[in-house]
């Protein structure tokens, strides 16, 4: 896809290894193999692929497998439950990107609390502040500059629970009836 063109382009290997099917999730001959030659110190996982890499990474012989969970699933399946809870075991340590996440991964998916590290989503708003551009876009979307905007950008699902959001902006409206809300 795009971001291995771009990779690429700058000079870094990109490698698909091919693990489809439900059974990668206990044994991925192709990605067992792709770690044996690659020899990493660490694998680092993100959401989607914990199962099938933590257990090529173990089966592999990998010394550590690090796990990153960015949110929680609309709806946890009982394979989806299964396979998360043998791969916590395979897995030293959990990555929760809020304390909701950390919640989820402790008390549903039954990862030790001892073995989660909190590293919080955010941005820095001291060194990323719209400068310059806010009124460009502003007319762009036709909104007039005194107008507070809160925008949200994501996906919409119900883990990101824009419904909050839009019961939350009516609260703002009480106070500031100019506000604006913005769903992208």
């Amino acid at each position: 896809g795009p971001v291995a063109d771009w990779l690429q382009d700058r000079g870094i290997t990109v490698t698909l290894v091919p693990t489809l099917g439900l059974k990668t999730h206990i044994r991925a001959p192709s990605l067992i193999r792709w770690f044996r030659r690659r020899r990493p110190d660490v694998v680092h996982v993100h959401s989607g692929a914990w199962s099938k890499a933590a257990n090529a990474a173990r089966a592999a012989g990998v010394a550590r497998v690090l796990y990153t969970c960015h949110g929680m699933p609309d709806v946890d399946t009982f394979l989806e439950l299964s396979t998360q809870r043998i791969a916590c075991r395979l897995t030293d340590n959990v990555v929760a990107v809020s304390s909701a996440v950390v919640d989820y991964v402790t008390n549903t998916v039954g990862v030790p609390r001892e073995k989660v590290r909190v590293v919080l989503n955010g941005i820095d708003t001291e060194a990323f502040r719209p400068v310059g551009h806010q009124c460009a876009i502003r007319e762009t979307l036709g909104l007039a500059r005194s107008s507070p905007v809160v925008a949200h950008v994501a996906r919409l699902s119900y883990v990101k629970n824009q419904t909050l959001l839009i019961d939350a902006f009516a609260l703002i409206l009480r106070e500031e009836p100019d506000a604006i809300l913005i769903i992208a």
